[in-house]
């Protein structure tokens, strides 16, 4: 099964409406994201984390997909640990 490993901000940052969103409240944005991607992969199979650095503040209820905060650290050193642990690298996608 595909593994989807995204970063949220990164793919924020490229979708301009996403991105305006963010100037103005950071949790709204991410929130939307989640609504979106859980939409796309709802219908698909496969297995998706995405990556926000910091920590969470409300939670968000999506389906289909774990969210991961990085808390001290950053998403990207949380993305790498999560790439290392992988048990079949072939079926990662890096969404960055």
């Amino acid at each position: 099964m595909k593994h989807y490993i995204i970063d949220g901000n990164n793919l924020i940052g490229k979708i301009k409406s996403l991105n305006q969103i963010q100037k103005k409240n950071k949790q709204h944005s991410r929130e939307m994201l989640g609504f979106i991607l859980s939409r796309y992969f709802s219908i698909k199979r496969a297995l998706v984390s995405l990556h926000y650095d910091g920590f969470e503040n409300d939670a968000i209820k999506v389906l289909a997909i774990k969210i991961i905060y990085s808390a001290s650290s950053t998403a990207d050193e949380k993305i790498k640990r999560e790439i290392e642990r992988s048990k079949n690298p072939k079926n990662n996608i890096l969404v960055t």
